[in-house]
């Protein structure tokens, strides 16, 4: 049975392009929706606590701002934000916040790119530990 669904989200507008397919799975299911942000600084930061304080502040306030836009009182959502590693945190917080399944855009990033930058999405379905629904961005792929 699915209650809760966690939706990671990297800023992006191709992200949250995966929240409609969300939001029908925790319908269906009368689920509740998790919508996830993992805050990362600027390595260069002359700072580094104050970057830290600063990413995760706009983590949350994004988060939340997202959370704003897609309540409408049929399905509850909430907000999460976290420091860190974005693969590390979002299978971390999968048995932390008891999420029985993930949801998710995938940029379809490919080639030298993808080897630099990496996939999170691949990266999170290999580690899971509970069903991953990946959902391709519209658009041609990245060369």
């Amino acid at each position: 049975m699915v209650k809760r669904i966690l939706v990671p989200l990297d800023g992006s507008a191709q992200a949250e392009m995966v929240i409609p397919h969300a939001r029908q799975m925790a319908k269906a299911f009368h689920a509740e929706l998790v919508l996830f942000r993992v805050a990362v600084a600027s390595p260069v930061a002359l700072d580094p606590v104050m970057a830290w304080g600063s990413a995760v502040e706009q983590a949350r306030n994004y988060v939340a701002d997202v959370v704003e836009r897609h309540r409408d009182g049929e399905v509850e959502i909430t907000a999460k934000a976290r420091w860190g590693d974005p693969v590390e945190e979002i299978l971390a917080y999968v048995d932390e916040g008891h999420i029985d399944l993930i949801a998710m855009t995938t940029h379809g990033r490919t080639g030298l790119r993808r080897w630099v930058v990496g996939s999170v999405a691949e990266n999170v379905l290999r580690g899971a530990s509970v069903p991953v629904l990946l959902v391709r961005a519209p658009g041609r792929a990245t060369p």
